[in-house]
C-alpha cells in the first residue's frame, strides 16, 4: 500500500538540507514505523520550486505552490494520494480527506501574540479538522481538554500518543564529571515560544552572579539571524555552544547537572524534556501544553510558569542542593520509562491499520 505524507517542511524549502526540529524528528520515525509495516510512504511539503528528492530511500517531493500558498500544497497532496496522513494542523481552513489521521502536535494559540478574534479563528479550524477526518493523534492531553471544554462532541476522534524518547540512546552517565562546575543545558530551537529570550537572561544573571556556572547551548541552525543576534551573549567564556546533530545530543546531556525547558507556548511533550528525563537530570520545566504531562512539580522536576523570576528561583534552589538534583534526576528517569519509543510505534502501527486498511 502507498501511504502519502503531508510534512510541511521535512527538508528545507529547495530540498538541499533536512530541517532539523521535534517535527520533523517525529516525521522520521512515523515513516521508519509506515516502512516496516510494508507501506510505501511518499511525502509531500513545502517548496520553493517544484522538485523530488530521495532521502533514506524515501521520495520528498516539494510542491513550489507554497510560495503563495501553503494550503495549496496539500490540495496537490490530495489530489497525487488516495490516502494521506496529514503531519499537522495547518493555521488556515483546509480540506482533510475522510478516512485519514491529522497529528496535532499541542495547542499553538496559546500566546499573547494571539488576539482573542485569531484564537477563535484557530478553535474553529480545529473542529473543522475534527468534522472532517477519522481520527487525530494528539501528542499531549492539553489538546484534547481545550477540544473536550468547546467540542465535546467531535473528541471521540482524538486520541493522545505521547511523544517518545529511546532509553537505550538517552540515559544517565557512567562516568559523571567530578569538578565544581554546575552545568545548565538549554536543549531548545532559538525561538520566542521556546523562552530562549527567557533563558538568555536567566544565564546572564547566573553568570554575574554565580562563579562555577556553565553554560550550555544545544541550539539549532534553521534560523542564521537568530544565531547572528545571540552572538555576543555565546563569545562569552562561561557560556559553551553546540550546533550539533541529533546523533550527538545525548553526550551533550550528560554533561549537563541541570537542564531547563524555559517554553512560553505552543508546547507538547517536548522531546528535549524526554530526553534530559531520559538521561537522569534535573529538570526545571514551565507549566505550559504538554509539559504537564510529564513533569510532576516536586518529584521528577520542578514545573514554573514561565517567568524569569520563577525559574530564577528554581535553579538557585537545585544550584545549592546537589541531593535534589540526584533524585529528581533518578525520578525523571524511572518516569521516562513510561515513555519509551516502542510504545509509541505499538499504538501508531494500530492506528494505521484500523484507519488506512479499511
Amino acid at each position: 500500500m502507498k501511504l502519502g505524507f503531508f510534512v510541511p517542511n521535512l527538508l528545507s524549502w529547495s530540498g538541499d538540507e533536512l530541517v532539523i526540529g521535534g517535527l520533523e524528528r517525529y516525521a522520521w520515525a512515523l515513516i521508519d514505523l509506515i516502512n516496516d509495516l510494508g507501506w510505501e510512504v511518499e511525502v509531500h511539503q513545502n517548496g520553493n520550486s517544484n522538485w523530488e528528492r530521495e532521502v533514506n530511500g524515501v521520495k520528498v517531493i516539494g510542491h513550489g505552490v507554497a510560495q503563495f500558498s501553503p494550503e495549496a500544497v496539500v490540495e496537490e497532496a490530495n489530489s497525487c494520494c488516495d490516502k494521506i496522513l496529514y503531519g499537522s494542523i495547518l493555521q488556515s481552513p483546509m480540506y482533510y480527506k475522510q478516512n485519514s489521521i491529522v497529528i496535532s502536535h499541542g495547542v499553538w494559540w496559546d500566546s499573547n501574540n494571539f488576539k482573542q478574534q485569531r484564537k477563535e479563528k484557530m478553535i474553529k479550524l480545529c473542529g473543522n479538522v475534527l468534522n472532517e477526518v477519522d481520527l487525530v493523534i494528539s501528542c499531549d492531553y492539553n489538546f484534547l481538554n481545550v477540544m473536550r471544554s468547546i467540542w465535546p462532541g467531535t473528541t471521540d476522534k482524538i486520541r493522545v500518543i505521547p511523544n517518545f524518547v529511546d532509553l537505550e540512546e538517552f540515559k544517565p552517565s557512567k562516568n559523571p564529571t567530578t569538578d565544581s562546575k554546575i552545568r545548565i543545558l538549554y536543549p531548545r530551537r532559538l525561538d520566542n515560544c521556546r523562552g530562549t529570550d527567557i533563558f538568555i537572561e536567566l544565564a546572564n544573571q547566573l553568570i554575574s552572579t554565580v562563579d562555577n556556572i556553565e553554560i550550555l547551548m544545544a541550539i539549532d541552525r534553521n534560523n542564521p539571524d537568530k544565531n547572528k543576534e545571540i552572538k555576543s551573549f555565546l563569545a562569552q567564556d562561561q557560556v559553551k555552544n553546540f550546533n550539533l546533530q541529533f546523533s550527538e545530543m545525548p553526550a551533550i546531556y550528560q554533561q549537563a547537572d541541570i537542564v531547563i525547558i524555559p517554553s512560553k507556548y505552543s508546547e507538547g511533550t517536548s522531546f528535549s524534556c524526554l530526553e534530559a528525563m531520559a538521561s537522569g537530570k534535573a529538570i526545571i520545566a514551565t507549566d505550559v501544553g504538554g509539559l504537564t504531562n510529564l513533569i510532576i512539580d516536586g518529584y521528577n522536576g520542578i514545573l514554573v510558569p514561565p517567568r524569569l523570576k520563577t525559574i530564577n528561583k528554581a535553579v538557585n534552589l537545585l544550584i545549592n542542593n546537589q541531593e535534589m538534583r540526584q533524585v529528581l534526576g533518578q525520578r525523571a528517569r524511572e518516569t521516562a520509562k513510561a515513555f519509551t519509543i516502542d510504545r509509541w510505534r505499538q499504538y501508531w502501527a494500530e492506528y494505521l491499520k484500523a484507519i488506512y486498511l479499511k
